[in-house]
């Protein structure tokens, strides 16, 4: 297991292909922006989920379709769908 999560990110992008020197270059300036600062990590990438979630509504796919598709409930897409119109 990585030292941190930095280092674990670091070595996930290594390990997927991406080039070392620009991982390592833009894991140096996270770390100097946010070392030493306590901060929590959302489970999930709600930006993303909810770009998924609109498109697929948009194609006209149902509420539990979409649901199940980006990993959430029923009730979630409903609320967000709320706020999005």
């Amino acid at each position: 297991m990585a030292e941190d999560i930095l280092t674990d990110t670091k070595q996930t992008c290594i390990r997927l292909g991406l080039a070392e020197a620009a991982v390592t270059a833009a894991v140096a300036e996270v770390r100097h922006r946010w070392g030493g600062a306590e901060y929590y990590i959302q489970a999930i990438d709600r930006e993303h989920r909810d770009r998924e979630a609109r498109e697929l509504l948009a194609k006209g796919e149902s509420l539990e379709d979409v649901a199940r598709r980006v990993g959430c409930s029923t009730s979630t897409i409903r609320r967000r769908q709320s706020r999005w119109l």
